[in-house]
């Protein structure tokens, strides 16, 4: 038995940095709470003071994001960025709705399932020292806890969801407890599961499910069309010629379920993949027998519809804290979505238990925060020459329709002082990069330095297309930036797809290279031949995986985005990747020759999901490098790293007493492990940083793995093995 006591620094999770910032002047209250594109929304009180918070899962990297409720004793509704309460919540994928389901006044989480059956994992809620907490619920009977239902002959399945869907979890039928209504395996139906736990007099605190009805609502949706078919009380609809088709087509789905004429009966916001608004689905019959009788496909209203490219979703929140549900629609899809005009609000100004919608805004929460579309990509310069480091950063695109991108450069200038930085947008299409962009050239990534040595700070942008634009700049040492215009595709030069440059002299020679990560996962290095005052290179990699560094960790795609640091007699080296992990590799003292092994696969444990691009810089002067990361959502997130300036770890930062055993060690078959964490996954990573496996069970079988050393992980707990 090992009681593992000390945890390296990868072990940390790094503390938020939080730096003033102003937009069009004005105060910007959520800055660096990294974007939104594909939000879901569910109220749930985090802190137990009795107020509503919002709980965000962005489909795009399933980030977790919660908004503390924050009003004054005016009524103004107010939310907060408060990622502390994080920690309490379970990871989540795909799909995240909290209900409560037991009535005891604490939400509990529906999400997907994370293993091999698609299903619905539920995790009950609970109140500890004041802030809420989860706990897995597990289903006797059933070979895997996820939610499942017993059919006519008795025997139980997993109640299936389409991975892409949002399905309706509310008390459908007016008992009491909530169901849950989905659309079945081949589509085209919604299957409803009435919940039995109040029926067989266990009140709400079970999830009994059998499956009621294999055509709520008696409507067909085929996916190919805005309406859907529509049936009558005593016949199920088919597909729109009235034929039941072999091969239904139903390629993804939202529900959400809603009482608009406060009638009793729950009504259907119906969502599709295909297309950008909502069907409003009117029940005209019972809470117990739905029959859909009319249906509006342009939600809210024929002259002034919602459109939202692409796969709108609907959700049922009290926004602005008047008692009264408002509505929320965001996109619910995985790619090329709208991805800044991506929350609309509609304001409830209906009269008791009706709905009206009156429009409020197209980005809620989302105006609040640094959100540029899609992708950011930080880099940092002192374009003022103030003696303040100031901030640019490069976007994959905003939403444009016909499929353009409109990538641009975002020039954030640092007002504050040297101890106390503070941002402001002071041009949102700097050098007019945009200018550049078109549906074939976006996802601009920059980087600084003097690469002729004439000492001042040159720029060079990245592009999707494996380019590099250089532009010179011609202001001269201590002087403000004085760019000249963008040269492209400099010296032919031929970088990855998505190319990620950075400007660093690797070897020594006294000339700056170019170092360039890509979609590839891989790192080119491209050394400079040139002279001082004279950079030259060839247009082909000197080094094409440079330290035998691979992020795509067995996936076809890897995203690296490198950032090395040169403290004088060695490098360190942080790796943004394609799904979120951020690599750490230190004291590389021969990066042109050697392989590079993570010391840690998951640096600081960010999550800040798909398309990390890191770069550390000491913004407040206290010694310690900041490391500012950028993400697909398009937002930034910074945080305060264990390094100091000078590449030094504090020994305080790298041993922490931690109650986590895990034996036996040497192991040879089933490693066993003792936390007092739940909900957390159980990962395990070789040498090399690569993820080998990652189970929910705490007896792990290891049989399988080569003989070697290994890193377990479990939420902030982390210890080495050998095998």
């Amino acid at each position: 038995m090992l009681l593992c006591k000390t945890i390296f620094a990868s072990a940390q999770t790094f503390q938020r940095l939080s730096i003033p910032l102003k937009i069009n002047n004005l105060p910007v209250l959520n800055a660096w709470a990294g974007g939104l594109n594909a939000p879901q929304w569910s109220e749930v009180d985090c802190n137990n003071d009795g107020k509503k918070d919002l709980f965000v899962l962005d489909r795009i990297g399933n980030v977790r994001l919660l908004f503390l409720n924050q009003s004054t004793v005016s009524g103004e509704s107010k939310y907060v960025f408060a990622p502390e309460y994080l920690n309490y919540f379970p990871e989540m994928n795909d799909f995240a709705l909290l209900r409560d389901f037991n009535g005891d006044g604490i939400m509990d989480i529906f999400t997907f399932n994370d293993g091999p059956i698609a299903g619905v994992r539920v995790f009950k809620g609970k109140i500890v020292q004041n802030h809420i907490a989860f706990e897995r619920v597990l289903f006797q009977n059933y070979d895997f806890d996820i939610l499942n239902y017993t059919n006519a002959s008795g025997t139980r399945f997993n109640i299936y969801i389409n991975i892409t869907d949002i399905p309706a979890i509310d008390d459908i039928d007016g008992d009491g407890d909530l169901d849950l209504v989905a659309f079945s395996l081949g589509g085209g139906h919604a299957i409803y599961f009435a919940n039995q736990s109040v029926e067989r007099g266990f009140r709400r605190d079970s999830l009994i499910f059998e499956q009621k009805d294999d055509c709520w609502g008696r409507f067909y949706d085929n996916g190919a069309s805005l309406t859907v078919k529509l049936g009558r009380v005593d016949s199920c609809a088919r597909n729109l010629n009235g034929d039941i088709i072999r091969r239904p087509l139903h390629p993804g789905a939202s529900l959400c379920p809603i009482d608009v004429d406060g009638d009793g009966d729950k009504e259907m916001l119906l969502g599709s993949v295909s297309f950008d608004r909502l069907n409003l689905l009117t029940n005209g019959g019972s809470a117990r027998t739905a029959v859909i009788s009319t249906q509006n496909p342009n939600f809210p209203d024929a002259l002034d519809p919602l459109i939202l490219p692409r796969f709108p979703a609907a959700y049922l929140a009290d926004v602005d804290l008047d008692g009264k549900k408002d509505l929320i629609v965001s996109p619910n899809a995985m790619n090329w979505v709208e991805n800044y005009d991506c929350a609309w609000w509609y304001k409830n100004i209906g009269t008791g238990n009706a709905y009206q919608w009156a429009f409020k805004s197209k980005n809620l929460l989302i105006d609040g925060m640094i959100d540029l579309g899609a992708g950011a990509h930080p880099a940092f310069v002192d374009y003022n020459a103030d003696g303040l480091m100031d901030l640019v950063v490069g976007n994959y695109g905003r939403f444009q329709t016909g499929g353009g991108k409109d990538s641009r450069l975002y020039l954030f200038k640092n007002i504050g002082t040297r101890n106390a930085p503070q941002f402001q947008l002071i041009d949102d299409n700097w050098l007019n990069f945009s200018s550049l962009s078109n549906i074939d050239v976006y996802n601009f990534t920059p980087t600084f330095g003097d690469i002729d040595q004439d000492g001042d700070m040159d720029l060079m942008v990245g592009s999707n297309d494996g380019g590099l634009y250089f532009v010179r700049n011609e202001a001269g040492a201590g002087r403000a930036l004085q760019m000249a215009n963008p040269i492209p595709y400099y010296k032919n030069i031929e970088c990855a797809t998505d190319a990620t440059p950075q400007l660093i002299d690797l070897d020594r020679d006294g000339l700056m290279d170019i170092i360039a990560g890509g979609r590839n996962g891989m790192i080119r290095f491209f050394k400079n031949i040139g002279t001082r005052g004279q950079p030259n290179f060839n247009a082909t990699a000197t080094i094409s995986q440079l330290g035998g560094l691979d992020t795509r960790d067995g996936q076809p795609v890897g995203l690296s985005t490198p950032f090395f640091m040169d403290f004088g007699n060695h490098f360190k080296l942080i790796c943004g990747t394609e799904f979120g992990k951020i690599k750490s590799f230190q004291n590389i003292v021969s990066p042109l020759s050697s392989n590079y092994v993570s010391n840690n696969p998951d640096f600081g444990q960010v999550q800040q999901g798909f398309q990390t691009h890191p770069i550390l810089y000491d913004w407040n002067q206290d010694g310690k490098l900041d490391m500012t990361v950028g993400n697909l959502r398009g937002g930034l997130a910074l945080f305060v790293t264990p390094y100091n300036t000078d590449g030094s770890v504090p020994v305080e930062s790298i041993s922490v007493t931690h109650d986590f055993e895990i034996y036996p060690n040497p192991v040879e078959n089933q490693l066993i492990i003792k936390s007092d964490l739940e909900n957390y996954p159980i990962k395990i990573y070789n040498a090399l940083g690569q993820q080998v496996l990652i189970t929910h069970q705490k007896i792990v079988d290891v049989s399988t793995l080569p003989t070697g050393w290994y890193i377990v992980q479990m939420g902030h707990q982390q210890a080495r093995f050998v095998k």
